[in-house]
């Protein structure tokens, strides 16, 4: 089943989700930029179990964050150890992640992911354009540091409606020399008449002392 799309532009959604994860009747919860179909599952995945009638499917290595910070014209990837063009064009590869989905016959749908050891890319100069493609990262909004960090994700759907909330920490090391630590969370929520309730992200940068 292709991916869900609740955002699929850039910088217009402060969180978005890829997962190339495909079990029931999820495949993801949303999906930046103009890929759209899932690719062959490259992680191991644990076998649905059912527990009070809902379905439990575990994955690994799956999936990568993307927080924009419209104010500061600002997207952090997180997890993504491929160029932006480079999974556009059907290249997956993740940081390690744990990720868990539950699925329950009333129609209620909730995903989680974490990661301890995401790598960390920062787009600087995004343009304020809803049109904007997350596939021109680094071609029309260069990188401005790389890093690593830890991020943490919540996910809960029940019908037409949809929240997240993520948020992420870690060290990154700008590419014209020195360091900053990193911050960035960002909340969603989506009405189920497809209008948004909720949609912001903040992404803060403050010097890192020492080597």
């Amino acid at each position: 089943m292709p991916p869900r799309t609740l955002r699929s532009a850039l910088p217009r959604a402060a969180l978005a989700l890829t997962t190339v994860a495909a079990c029931g009747d999820h495949a993801a919860v949303t999906s930046p930029g103009e890929r759209v179909a899932p690719a062959p599952l490259a992680a191991t995945v644990g076998a649905a179990t059912a527990a009070r009638g809902a379905t439990v499917s575990r994955f690994s290595n799956t999936t990568f964050l993307t927080f924009a910070d419209t104010g500061q014209r600002l997207v952090l990837t997180a997890g993504l150890e491929a160029t932006p063009q480079q999974f556009c064009g059907g290249l997956d590869a993740f940081s390690p992640s744990r990720e868990q989905q539950v699925a329950t016959p009333a129609g209620t749908f909730h995903y989680t992911a974490r990661s301890d050891e995401a790598r960390l890319v920062l787009y600087a100069d995004v343009p304020n354009d809803p049109e904007f493609s997350y596939c021109r990262l680094g071609v029309d909004a260069p990188v401005v540091a790389t890093g690593v960090g830890a991020y943490r994700l919540n996910y809960h759907e029940r019908g037409a409606a949809g929240s997240d909330y993520g948020r992420l920490t870690g060290t990154v090391a700008f590419v014209d020399g020195g360091r900053a630590r990193v911050t960035a969370k960002a909340r969603f929520r989506l009405r189920a008449d497809g209008t948004v309730a909720v949609d912001m992200g903040e992404i803060t940068l403050t010097p890192a002392r020492g080597r």
